[in-house]
């Protein structure tokens, strides 16, 4: 690349034409620098889109877990699970796990490298916790034998996921990627692998409730 480099300052300081100088590079030296630039700006492209396209889909599926809401208004209206007075959390107190989605995220794990570090973080927290909860919920559902201090974990920190959810799924989650500047239809990425339909095969189906 230095002769290169040498070679076409040698030749406009004699007055040549960059243009002249340029037509010498042959011509596979030419494509293959063509291909490469036009690759690198395609992937970069791509992987903007693919992003974008993820936190629609995960900011979509936190924006429809309403059981985090109403879970949180039980847990408000009652006294705090208690073994002492046998007063556990009950079935019929516990919301649908079904409201609490988390398809999308599951189906992604993968690709939850594609979010800036940030994103990154907070997602992987608030879901952490959220699957946590749901399972907790589904177990009290089921009717079977919770340990206390699983059943006070949920009273204590669902009104704070609740808030965290918010903060996710609020306006202002995915104001860094200008969905202006780049088109996000599904023919835009030719097949990303983005998964933001339920219904498309999921790794980790098997793991859920």
């Amino acid at each position: 690349m230095d002769f290169l480099i040498q070679a076409a300052n040698e030749t406009t300081q004699n007055g040549g034409s960059i243009l002249g100088w340029f037509s010498w590079v042959p011509d596979w030296l030419r494509i293959a620098a063509t291909i490469l630039t036009g690759g690198l700006a395609t992937y970069i492209v791509k992987q903007r889109v693919e992003r974008i396209k993820l936190k629609r889909a995960l900011k979509s599926e936190i924006r429809g877990m309403n059981g985090i809401e109403t879970c949180k208004d039980t847990m408000n209206s009652r006294g705090k699970p208690s073994a002492s007075t046998e007063d556990y959390l009950k079935p019929k107190e516990m919301p649908p796990t079904e409201s609490i989605p988390t398809l999308v995220f599951e189906s992604n794990v993968n690709n939850i490298g594609l979010l800036k570090s940030d994103d990154i973080q907070k997602v992987v927290q608030f879901y952490t916790k959220a699957l946590n909860y749901k399972g907790i919920i589904s177990s009290v559902r089921a009717d079977d034998d919770i340990p206390e201090v699983d059943q006070n974990e949920l009273w204590d920190e669902i009104e704070d996921l609740a808030n965290e959810r918010k903060s996710l799924f609020g306006k202002d989650w995915l104001e860094d990627d200008s969905v202006n500047d780049y088109s996000v239809d599904d023919d835009a990425t030719d097949g990303d692998s983005v998964n933001d339909d339920p219904t498309e095969a999921d790794p980790l189906e098997d793991s859920r409730d």
